[in-house]
């Protein structure tokens, strides 16, 4: 092997010194580029991830006491509990029919009916009509109404009937007292944002409904 003079070393250690560091400089670069993509790739998946994002619906029963009670999450709608229909259904119709002289008190109930109810639904149309015409009689408007649900029953599939009997007051004492039945239809959807979780838990959703005074 021949002997390197001086300016033959003194040649390979700066071509070895710079091909190292061209050698570093490819490595970090194809670093830095892996890296950029992999920050790319997160971001669009964070942005997906919050273009899709919303509230997992739950199912929630009713104990005994008639307190709604959290039991798991659910992504599709299924059968609910015949007596989760009855005290859902108790509830909207002693809302809907119950007339207070207390402004606020009053607006309340209105705001739980009217999140009971299939938005766009002839039951929709119903409850606001029923409002209207309450609004258009001070004298009933200024006494109070109590209705009094008698019996909630199973009639067909999603179609149920509602007794009760409504107890009205005029200045503190009753002067009359009238009965009616409603047929109600029925639509469980699951509940899929908040709004919706606060107002309606249960997901069940009044459709439409005929009322038909008998006493």
């Amino acid at each position: 092997m021949a002997t390197m003079t001086p300016f033959e070393r003194a040649m390979k250690i700066h071509e070895d010194r710079y091909g190292a560091m061209a050698a570093d400089g490819r490595h970090w670069r194809r670093t830095a580029f892996g890296l950029f993509c992999l920050l790319a790739l997160s971001v669009v998946g964070m942005g997906t991830m919050a273009l899709r994002s919303r509230v997992t619906p739950y199912v929630v029963q009713v104990d005994e006491h008639g307190y709604e009670v959290l039991i798991g999450p659910a992504e599709e709608a299924s059968p609910a509990d015949d007596r989760i229909v009855i005290a859902h259904l108790g509830r909207f119709f002693r809302d809907h029919r119950t007339v207070l002289s207390e402004t606020h008190a009053q607006e309340a109930l209105i705001r739980r009916v009217m999140a009971m109810v299939a938005a766009g639904s002839p039951a929709a149309t119903k409850a606001g009509d029923f409002y209207q015409a309450l609004a258009e009689e001070p004298g009933r408007q200024r006494g109070l109404v109590d209705c009094e649900v008698k019996a909630v029953l199973p009639m067909a599939k999603n179609s149920w009937q509602v007794d009760w009997a409504e107890h009205r007051y005029e200045s503190g004492s009753l002067v009359e007292t009238k009965t009616f039945k409603a047929v109600v239809t029925v639509d469980i959807e699951p509940t899929r944002s908040l709004s919706q979780v606060l107002q309606n838990p249960l997901g069940i959703y009044v459709v439409d409904f005929h009322v038909t005074e008998i006493g």
